[in-house]
């Protein structure tokens, strides 16, 4: 059972009959009837997009994803081109499917991604907690920043 403080992005989840999973956050707010989540959803099954307020506390199941060792090969467009590693297999998906993530990956990297799978489909992504990264370019230093 996922509790809604445990909702991030790429995590799938079961809500009202439907599989879903979780492509933004979109914030929190409070108020007299308590803390309510926003985020920006994805259905497995439809490929629909909406958005969606949960309440604190709420309860969820969990939905089985399988996993592949994948890395970006390269961008075609608006989609973002993966390639297994055991069976040189290609999987493609829309810069919408990988929300936050797209801007954390570049096909130069040599990361290593777990492409999340749903009933054979590619619905998204899972990046490793920590890659180095170096600055090539920062704006000077204005007094008084």
């Amino acid at each position: 059972m996922l509790m809604t403080s445990q909702l991030k992005v790429g995590t799938a989840f079961m809500y009202e009959g439907n599989a879903l999973i979780v492509q933004k956050m979109l914030g929190q707010r409070s108020g007299r009837a308590g803390m309510v989540t926003n985020f920006r959803v994805k259905n497995l099954v439809t490929n629909s997009t909406m958005d969606l307020g949960i309440d604190a506390g709420e309860k969820f199941d969990e939905v089985d994803l399988d996993t592949h060792k994948t890395k970006l090969s390269y961008l075609d467009g608006d989609n973002y081109v993966f390639m297994d590693q055991d069976t040189y297999e290609q999987f493609e998906l829309a810069k919408d499917d990988l929300g936050d993530y797209a801007g954390y990956i570049t096909p130069d990297d040599e990361l290593e991604i777990n492409l999340t799978f749903y009933e054979g489909k590619p619905v998204g992504i899972d990046l490793p907690v920590r890659v180095t990264r170096t600055v090539t370019y920062c704006e000077p230093g204005v007094k008084g920043d």
